[in-house]
């Protein structure tokens, strides 16, 4: 695949063939370039799943001193991979909305400039999981599923959505991969670092021909 700079479609790499727009984002070697505004993320459209994994890899390319959506669709509803605000340090976070509730984990982790950062985020009806380069963060164990985002919210990259536009909490950085799972209740997820996934619904998608469900 040649995603050249007159490329505007972020390529599927699963048999869904069900590709995100690029809105602004810009082509790098390996990743998309997010400017950290409203004319800068990715359209990956609509994904309602009751039990989903997230997972991306990221560089941030400021000191962050506001929250930035890395991948998410959190509209009363749905669930993101963030940097976040927590004892007055911004630092990387995951949730999803269950039984009408954000139930998010916080890591103790502010990241640094230009280091990249992969980030998992798993629910199967029974636990809420975040990893980090592999490592186990933290845990919320709940019962319930995910609660579909309101006003049709789409997931996107690099910023907080609404509908089918961002008006927020936008990235500045560079977003290397991105994936997005639907699991079936109770399935293991990640027992241990980099476990097996379960079964897709998007295998990842291509960044300048790599695909992205080959990281993990």
């Amino acid at each position: 695949v040649d995603n050249s700079s007159n490329i505007e479609v972020l390529f599927d790499g699963s048999t869904h063939t069900i590709d995100g727009t690029i809105v602004g984002a810009t082509w790098g070697t390996d990743y998309l370039q997010f400017a950290g505004n409203s004319s800068s993320w990715v359209n990956l459209g609509e994904m309602n799943y009751d039990y989903m994994t997230l997972q991306t890899t990221f560089s941030v390319d400021k000191t962050v001193t506001n929250e930035m959506i890395i991948i998410g669709n959190p509209e009363s509803g749905g669930g993101f991979i963030a940097i976040g605000y927590k004892n007055h340090a911004m630092v990387i976070t995951g949730s999803y909305n269950i039984n009408g509730n954000y139930r998010r984990i916080y890591s103790d982790i502010t990241p640094e400039i230009g280091k990249k950062y992969n980030v998992i985020l798993s629910y199967n009806g029974e636990v809420e999981k975040l990893y980090i380069n592999g490592t186990l963060i933290g845990s919320i164990s709940m019962n319930g599923a995910i609660a579909a985002p309101s006003n049709n919210t789409v997931m996107a990259l690099g910023a907080n959505a609404s509908g089918n536009s961002v008006n927020s909490e936008y990235f500045k950085g560079k977003i290397y991969s991105a994936s997005v799972y639907s699991n079936t209740k109770k399935q293991v997820t990640y027992d241990s670092p980099y476990g097996r996934l379960p079964t897709p619904t998007r295998d990842g998608y291509i960044f300048r021909g790599w695909n992205g469900k080959n990281l993990l």
